[in-house]
């Protein structure tokens, strides 16, 4: 049968006759439609399974349920139980079971249990756990099973197999805690190490901050598939950090195993036997028949370490009987060759040639070890130790220890390759070291102390290079102190420290690279610096002018400090870089300071050459007793003095500041570029004592004041002619004098006294007064308080007769002032009279006839001016 959908084959059915539905195994029971089967296909030669009341059946098609959102399905109004639908909003197969939709995958009213997105397969819910044999999972994952074989063919496993077995492959679990798996700090691994899938079990963990995964690097525990159990620190860890410790019940560790060795911890109680299982740590003989321990051989407790042998004679340990021996065996040999002995004995012994052993010499209470040689009896001391190769400690208490050491004096000590301390208390440490001298200490590859008391530390020197010179480091002087490669210390209470450094005066101390330290009581300090003198001191490393120049102090008493200073002189100081003072007790300080004559003070880039002089800055005091202070500054002569920037003291006990010169004998010269002019060496009464430069360069000198030494003044004149000459010169707008006083009426601002006679001036004899308040008096006549003038324009008068003007003072008067008036002179022959009147303090008028004849009284058509001048 074909039918093209299954809506189309129950129409034709329900349409048919009786007849059609009996042929076609249908039937009709008088009350409704009964189906035995109905197939859907398109093969009409498929016959419905008898079983299915509804068979389906295509090879290129399926079968469509209908589809339905969320909210239809749900709200579908009292759904038959078996009822079938397609959610398209959650994309799964839903039936209702008569209570509730149901997953068809699932089984739950939930949804899906799985979720798949590739490549990934996981639980839909996040709170889902899986359990397998087990229907309530305590866990994520719980797995329980129920098995009673014990021969280990089978059990309760979860099997992890890597199908890949070539060498290094693993398989395993591994370890993350975060909230995001970006790298796994912690794994079990299984290695393949060997063919059939042999291999080690490894239990890794990164403890770094690195950000890469656990590896089998990271191992810390592995079981190896030989059988050994191998425990692996991790690097960079703490040295007191264990790789295994076992704990007592108490949490203390009485086993551990660091990186660095084993710890074994007692039971810290001297009472408690290491025995059984309590206290210390002991060493027994077993017995098998016994089924116990039968006799201690070591036992360790907190008190003491004990070893215990057979009693026997008290012989040399031979064969396996009596005392305590370790020796070599040779098939070959009758005998052993003895490496340790241990026996008593009363009688001397020899080993000559030497043997490899441990040695005990009971007789002298002497212990001697390595390669020993005894040549005689008397070349063992008393209470000695002797170590290393063919060493000898002959002094008693004395120890040897290296290759061919020798420790010859009494309480001495020999350490190092060929060593030797030969006297009492003598100390010789390193290859070559010799300590000749009673109480002496050499230590370092040939070091020489010689002296008594002497310390001698270092090696052979060095060049500027570094290559090794052949001087070994030595102290030859008693109680002297070397310490450096090529050190020597020869004088007696001398210290030398540095490499070829030379301290040979007694109680002197050199300290560099080559210094040398002469002088009694002398010191050096720095790169090739010399004190060669006594008490000297020079203390810098060499300076640089064009070559090296050394840190030198030549002189007694002299004092040298800083690269390339020399101080020659007696008692002379040169402080700074390439300062030289060598003038008897003089005193350079600063880069380049020269002072170079006696009792004279320099500074930076200064020369004091004059005896006594100083100078500073960049100046240069050349006189005796002269001192040059500043920039460019030069005292020349005889206690001159100059300070500032390049100014110049030339003149004899003359001093010049700012920008001048100087030169007039006994001259005090201020300000910039003056005029120059003197004689430099004697007293001459015309010539400058005070001078006020204002010149503005070398080639526009001037004089702002000159005081000649007769007290002649001038101001802007370079010769005054008088005790005061005061030129204002041809510029415009000088003004001459100005004075400014506070001074009230009854003081002076200003008064000139002056008499004929020989004897002494008063107040009589004034001739000029000038008051506080501005009011003058000449020769003792009436004082005026205040001038004013001025001239009035008075115009002309057509009119005839009296003309009347009034004239206003340029300022108040304090009281009515005096006033004259005038007529201005013109080229007009007329004649006028004047009258004033109405004066007040501010002002007064003038009555003005005509009077010349015939014109008296008459008018004048020229303007007329007034010339007044009022006073009071």
């Amino acid at each position: 049968m074909k039918k093209l959908n299954l809506s189309l084959a129950i129409l034709i059915v329900t349409l048919l006759l009786p007849s059609l539905w009996e042929g076609l195994g249908l039937g009709w029971n008088g009350s409704g439609l009964v189906a035995q089967n109905i197939a859907i296909t398109d093969d009409d030669t498929y016959t419905p399974s008898s079983s299915a009341m509804l068979d389906v059946k295509s090879t290129t098609k399926g079968m469509l349920i209908p589809r339905l959102t969320t909210a239809q399905r749900v709200a579908i109004v009292t759904p038959a139980t078996s009822l079938l639908v397609f959610d398209t909003s959650l994309n799964g197969f839903y039936y209702y079971n008569g209570t509730a939709w149901i997953n068809l995958s699932s089984g739950s009213s939930s949804g899906l249990l799985w979720s798949y997105s590739s490549p990934n397969v996981y639980l839909t819910g996040a709170s889902d756990k899986v359990g397998i044999g087990i229907s309530a999972p305590l866990h994520k994952l719980s797995v329980s099973d129920n098995v009673t074989l014990t021969d280990g063919t089978d059990g309760s496993f979860i099997d992890i197999q890597n199908q890949n077995n070539s060498t290094g492959a693993l398989s395993g679990l591994r370890f993350y805690n975060g909230t995001t798996a970006t790298t796994y700090k912690g794994g079990i691994f299984y290695k393949d190490a060997l063919s059939f899938g042999r291999g080690d079990l490894i239990l890794a963990n990164n403890s770094t901050s690195a950000a890469g995964n656990v590896t089998s690097s990271d191992a810390r525990l592995t079981i190896k598939n030989t059988g050994g159990i191998e425990v692996k620190a991790t690097s960079g860890a703490a040295a007191n950090a264990s790789l295994f410790h076992v704990l007592n019940a108490t949490g203390d560790t009485i086993f551990a195993v660091y990186d660095g060795g084993v710890r074994v911890n007692v039971y810290d109680d001297p009472l408690v036997k290491a025995s059984g299982s309590k206290g210390g740590f002991a060493v027994g003989g077993f017995s098998p028949a016994k089924g116990t321990v039968t006799n201690e051989y070591l036992r360790i407790t907190p008190d003491s370490i004990r070893m215990y042998i057979e009693e026997g004679a008290a012989n040399k340990a031979t064969g396996s009987k009596g005392g305590f021996a370790v020796g070599g065996f040779s098939p070959a040999k009758a005998t052993p060759t003895d490496y340790f002995n241990i026996y008593g004995s009363s009688t001397a012994t020899t080993l000559n040639p030497s043997e490899p052993r441990i040695f005990w010499y009971p007789l002298k209470e002497a212990l001697l070890s390595g390669r020993v040689l005894v040549q005689s009896p008397d070349s063992v001391g008393t209470n000695s130790f002797a170590t290393g190769y063919q060493s000898k400690a002959i002094g008693n208490y004395s120890q040897a220890m290296g290759y061919s050491c020798i420790s010859r004096g009494n309480y001495s000590t020999a350490i190092g390759k060929n060593a030797l301390a030969n006297q009492a208390s003598s100390f010789a440490f390193g290859g070559g070291a010799k300590a000749y001298g009673t109480d002496s200490y050499a230590l370092g590859s040939g070091a020489e102390a010689i002296g008594s008391g002497s310390y001698a530390f270092g090696s052979v020197g060095r060049d500027s290079s570094g290559v090794p010179t052949t001087t070994p480091t030595k102290a030859t002087g008693s109680y002297s102190i070397a310490f450096g490669q090529g050190a020597l210390a020869s004088g007696t209470s001398s210290v030398s420290f540095g490499i070829n450094s030379t301290a040979s005066g007694n109680l002197s101390t050199a300290m560099g690279f080559n210094t040398q330290a002469t002088g009694k009581w002398a010191l050096a300090m720095g790169k090739d610096a010399e004190a060669s003198s006594e008490r000297s001191l020079a203390i810098g490393p060499t300076g640089w002018f064009f070559s090296e120049v050394p840190t030198r102090a030549t002189a007694n008493f002299a004092t040298a400090v800083g690269p390339g200073a020399q101080a020659s002189g007696y008692c002379a100081a040169a402080l700074g870089p390439l300062s030289i003072s060598s003038g008897y007790a003089s005193v350079a300080l600063g880069t380049f300071a020269q002072a170079t004559g006696d009792y004279s003070v320099s500074s930076q880039f200064s020369t004091a050459s004059g005896n006594n002089s100083v100078a500073m800055g960049t100046g240069e005091a050349t006189g005796n007793y002269s001192v040059a202070l500043g920039d460019g500054t030069l005292a020349d002569a005889l206690g001159s003095i100059s300070i500032g920037s390049n100014c110049t003291a030339t003149g004899t006990y003359a001093f010049a500041t700012g920008k001048t010169v100087a030169q007039s004998y006994n001259s005090f010269v201020v300000g910039r570029y003056n005029l120059m002019s003197g004689t430099t060496t004697s007293w001459v009464s015309t010539e400058p004592l005070f001078v006020i430069g204002n010149g503005t360069s070398t080639s526009a000198r001037s004089n702002a004041l000159t005081v000649l030494k007769n007290s002649k003044t001038g101001i802007n004149v370079s010769t005054p002619e008088s005790y005061l000459h005061i030129s204002t010169g041809d510029g415009v707008g000088m003004r001459g004098i100005i004075i400014d006083t506070d001074a009230d009426g009854t003081d002076y601002a200003l008064r000139l006294r002056s008499n004929s006679s020989a004897s002494g001036l008063t107040d009589s004899d004034t001739k000029f007064l000038l008051s506080g308040d501005g009011g003058i008096t000449l020769n003792g006549g009436t004082k005026i308080e205040k001038i004013q003038h001025g001239t009035y324009t008075a115009g002309t008068n057509s009119a005839g007769g009296v003309k009347t003007v009034t004239i206003t003072f340029n300022s108040a008067f304090s009281t009515t002032p005096k006033v004259n008036v005038t007529v201005k002179g013109g080229n007009y022959n007329d004649v006028f009279a004047i009258t004033t009147r109405s004066v007040s303090s501010t002002q007064f008028q003038v009555n003005i006839t005509r009077v010349d004849s015939p014109y008296s009284g008459g008018t004048w058509g020229q303007t007329l001016y007034l010339d007044w001048f009022a006073w009071e």
